[in-house]
């Protein structure tokens, strides 16, 4: 059956991004969803190059090896439409660790307890059987983007041009919302733009 997302937060706002392309370049940790940034956005691709050399951990999630994995500390691979069971896992390591950033939670979103026992159903295992990607890559890359201080999700085409769109996007802004990697400075959710 279809992956399925509960959300942290009933109303998140407009399909902007919540931070700047200047910001990405003092961020500890990007994950570049679906995006071959290198091609595609150059010249935010040359903030993200700032930040990777200054020491910031840059993870691509696509199922094709772009020219943008060249940078990246991991390439995760992952079968095209598991999206949404990827993120689900990677929520679900984060909150067996502990990882999860309650105080932002309790101030900030709602349906928690719904959330936690959506993502409780995506174990490691049956994510890696999803995805084709290996249990403990994806245990990394959890850990390293809640561990961070300052840490940014963007994406792209490469998951909004699918019959679930809207719900991968939803999953990746239940990610930030979890780690409180969201309205601060390094920090954010951001959609790349033409």
């Amino acid at each position: 059956h279809a992956p399925s997302v509960v959300g942290l937060a009933t109303v998140f706002g407009a399909g902007g991004g919540t931070s700047s392309y200047r910001e990405v370049e003092e961020t500890d940790v990007i994950l570049l969803w679906g995006s071959n940034a290198r091609e595609t956005h150059p010249i935010f691709f040359h903030h993200v190059l700032k930040a990777v050399r200054r020491g910031a951990k840059l993870y691509v999630i696509d199922p094709r090896r772009t020219s943008t994995c060249d940078w990246a500390d991991g390439w995760l691979s992952v079968d095209v439409g598991a999206d949404i069971s990827l993120s689900n896992g990677i929520a679900n390591v984060i909150l067996e660790e502990g990882l999860e950033n309650r105080a932002f939670i309790s101030r900030a979103c709602e349906g928690f307890d719904a959330f936690a026992k959506n993502v409780a159903a995506y174990p490691l295992s049956r994510v890696a059987q999803q995805t084709g990607l290996g249990p403990e890559l994806i245990r990394r890359v959890a850990r390293d983007y809640a561990k961070a201080d300052r840490a940014v999700i963007c994406w792209t085409l490469g998951i909004t041009e699918h019959h679930n769109a809207v719900d991968n996007v939803f999953s990746l802004i239940n990610l930030g919302l979890l780690t409180g990697h969201v309205g601060r400075w390094g920090s954010g959710l951001n959609p790349l733009r033409g």
